[in-house]
């Protein structure tokens, strides 16, 4: 039923606008300077051509043309719309005469303003069909007798020219066939146009809405992981911060340490040089001759312990003079004429009394 039903809407109908094609629209040769109900054509040199047709009875068709060297770069142009939306494809014959050897005509087809390539270029006698309609050739000087043939299909699978374009219900579209000629003798004509608006039926259209579906799933998709990766990006400055701040404190703890390390070195200093004093004075000490017992001195040791601030020691027993102690001052004289010992290390002391 579907297939009956195209069949059946192959036509073609006028509007104001354009003409409307329902399904395929075959050419009907007809003229309109604005291009609406018919082909409007044009010269660059000479402006409107009217519309210059030759029938064949021998084979039966009707040929745009010929067209000659005299309108070099004119056109053939229509508007059209589909009932329906619809991908557009158009096919047309090309008959051709060029008798020079090294021309670059050429034929371009235009969709609006899309240009869907050139056709025939660079043509050389022998590229196309050799094609032969008398009426064809009699319509053009009798030196342009070899014409080829040539069928264009666009958009062409074969070419890269774009996809089919796709038009909405009732969109005016512009198609055009343009011209090139270089030669003087050279020649073209076009036949058996045709049109064709392939509706886009329901089953595309609902295709086509779960593809946007999916293209809009990805897009939320995509715009989630972006948000992710700039949380991700703001959780590694943080962390690049805080791994900053972190390696301030260590360096910190590091010239804390340093600077315990060198007291300690300057403790271990001040402990030899009172080792080495000690020594000294016990050293001092053990030389005192304390065997004579008629009133020599005998000699004890007194220390009254550690302290870090300034303090003295005196003897224990007032009879006793003190004779050496261990600091770098020595023996120091109070006012009362008291030896003691005075200093802000550990103290030691040497007394004496008599026997």
């Amino acid at each position: 039923m579907k297939y009956l039903a195209l069949l059946l809407s192959i036509s073609a109908t006028v509007s104001q606008a354009a003409t409307v094609v329902h399904a395929t629209f075959f050419d009907d040769y007809l003229q309109d300077d604005q291009g609406l109900t018919g082909w409007y054509i044009y010269d660059d040199h000479t402006g409107s051509k009217g519309n210059p047709l030759v029938h064949s009875p021998t084979t039966g068709k009707t040929y745009h043309g010929p067209t000659r060297r005299d309108v070099n770069q004119g056109y053939y142009q229509r508007k059209f719309m589909c009932a329906e939306k619809s991908k557009v494809t158009w096919s047309a014959d090309l008959f051709y005469c060029s008798p020079s050897s090294s021309t670059s005509n050429t034929v371009h087809t235009y969709f609006n303003s899309q240009d869907f390539g050139a056709e025939f270029g660079w043509v050389l006698m022998g590229t196309g069909t050799p094609y032969v309609d008398e009426t064809l050739v009699t319509a053009g000087p009798n030196t342009c007798n070899n014409w080829e043939f040539k069928k264009i299909m666009e958009p062409d699978g074969n070419v890269d020219d774009g996809e089919a374009p796709i038009v909405e219900a009732k969109e005016v579209f512009d198609l055009k066939f343009k011209f090139r000629l270089i030669g003087g003798n050279d020649y073209a004509a076009i036949s058996n146009f045709k049109l064709n608006c392939t509706a886009i039926d329901a089953g595309d259209e609902s295709d086509l809405s779960d593809l946007e579906e999916r293209v809009t799933d990805l897009e939320v998709a995509v715009s989630a992981l972006e948000t992710k990766a700039s949380n991700t990006d703001a959780n590694l400055a943080t962390v690049e911060s805080k791994q900053a701040a972190l390696s301030a404190q260590i360096a910190q703890v590091e010239s804390t340490a340093t600077d315990a390390t060198n007291r300690v070195t300057d403790t271990e200093l001040d402990v030899a040089d009172l080792t080495d004093e000690l020594t000294a004075l016990s050293t001092k000490v053990d030389s005192i001759d304390t065997s004579n017992q008629g009133g020599e001195l005998s000699c004890n040791t007194y220390s009254r312990g550690f302290s870090f601030s300034r303090s003295g020691l005196y003897c224990a027993d007032s009879s006793e003079t003190m004779v050496s102690c261990n600091t770098l001052r020595g023996v120091q004289t109070d006012s009362d004429g008291k030896n003691y010992c005075s200093g802000a290390w550990r103290l030691q002391a040497v007394c004496c009394s008599a026997q």
